[in-house]
């Protein structure tokens, strides 16, 4: 099965993920973000018929992932996991803003790019102005960035937004590239 694949291919892309960040406890197989999204229960799992509660654990626990992964998004092993969490959480459509928090630091790397190509970009979300990235293939060079910032406050807030947000998370992720 496609989606046993990946799974296994994600669980040994945190193992390795471990070795690299020991000092990351998102990482580690007893962490309720593991349990949540990468355990035996969460390959079974479907999000849309989660209750409320049910749903608001995933999210929380896909929003400490992605942000775990910021540091080292760049790496394969955390391309694999996000892999994992497209398939079988569809992050991509259900996770744009915490999606964007951990990639728009990248935003000139084709990591970003291929990201937004299969974001599911709302019409009056802040970030609207990607869906034209996205049809591109574009990168999305800082100028454009910035003058799209001075136009839209709501995207200026969330970019600038993106960093007191992860230094006051549980989650020590602040990294170079944020």
């Amino acid at each position: 099965d496609d989606l046993d694949s990946i799974h296994a291919l994600a669980e040994s892309a945190l193992l390795q993920l471990r070795l690299l960040f020991p000092e990351n406890d998102t990482f580690n197989s007893s962490s309720s973000t593991y349990r949540t999204v990468f355990s035996q229960h969460a390959r079974d799992t479907d999000r849309t018929l989660l209750t409320k509660d049910g749903q608001q654990e995933v999210d929380t626990a896909i929003r400490t992932c992605l942000r775990s992964l910021g540091p080292c998004l760049l790496e394969t092993q955390a391309g694999r996991v996000i892999e994992w969490l497209v398939r079988r959480f569809r992050i991509n459509e259900f996770n744009v803003r915490d999606i964007l928090s951990v990639f728009l630091p990248y935003h000139e790397s084709p990591h970003f790019t291929k990201m937004v190509s299969i974001m599911t970009i709302q019409a009056n979300a802040p970030w609207s102005f990607l869906s034209g990235y996205k049809s591109s293939g574009s990168t999305l060079q800082r100028s454009a960035l910035v003058t799209e910032m001075l136009r839209n406050t709501e995207l200026a807030r969330f970019v600038v937004g993106i960093l007191p947000d992860t230094i006051s998370s549980d989650v020590l992720c602040a990294h170079r590239a944020l």
